[in-house]
């Protein structure tokens, strides 16, 4: 987050007009072939020497994928959010953004929520947006790195699983503790009035 990027206003609205096929499309049988048909569709006009590991890399992500056509159609609105004309007009932010959109960061927030919320939920549509521009190292206009980083870690749907995860373990494990110290107490009290 090292570079200023856009306005979040800027691109928070380009999310909230993404048109209902860009999910729709993805649902459907051959989501993937259609997915592919729109990310190519993006980057054609940037003449990428070989969209090919694109391919692979989407092929790679549905077999690790829980969710695959969530992650598809999360994959659908991000490429609908790097076609804003900022991205456009910053023609060094193709690798990043070609980076990204192949990297397990989407498909790791696929399995956290839906690619829905990202359209429909102000607090994922904000993360979805700050994962991209971090993704590039650059952050909001008008923000600091600190601030930037900061409220990305506050919205960050993947931490929060863990956080509530290793939560609900530590819960398990201490009823589980003070289940075999009853048992162990029963049994000690039984012993002691069998003697």
């Amino acid at each position: 987050m090292n570079h200023e990027g856009p306005a979040l206003e800027w691109l928070l609205r380009r999310l909230s007009e993404c048109p209902a096929e860009f999910i729709e499309t993805c649902a459907v049988r051959d989501g993937h072939l259609q997915l592919i048909a729109i990310v190519c569709d993006h980057f054609r006009p940037y003449v990428l020497k070989d969209q090919d590991p694109f391919w692979e890399a989407l092929r790679s992500h549905q077999i690790k994928s829980y969710k695959p056509e969530n992650y598809f159609a999360l994959l659908s609105i991000a490429t609908w959010l790097l076609g804003h004309e900022w991205f456009v007009e910053h023609r060094e932010t193709l690798e990043p953004a070609w980076l990204w959109l192949t990297s397990d960061s989407l498909a790791t927030l696929a399995n956290s929520i839906k690619a829905s919320d990202c359209l429909n939920d102000p607090d994922r549509r904000e993360e979805l947006v700050r994962l991209c521009l971090a993704s590039m190292d650059l952050r909001p206009a008008d923000e600091t790195k600190e601030q930037a980083m900061d409220r990305l870690t506050t919205l960050d749907s993947v931490e929060r699983r863990r956080v509530l995860n290793a939560t609900l373990a530590a819960e398990r494990r201490a009823r589980e503790v003070r289940e075999a110290m009853a048992r162990e107490k029963a049994r000690e009290s039984a012993s002691r009035y069998g003697e």
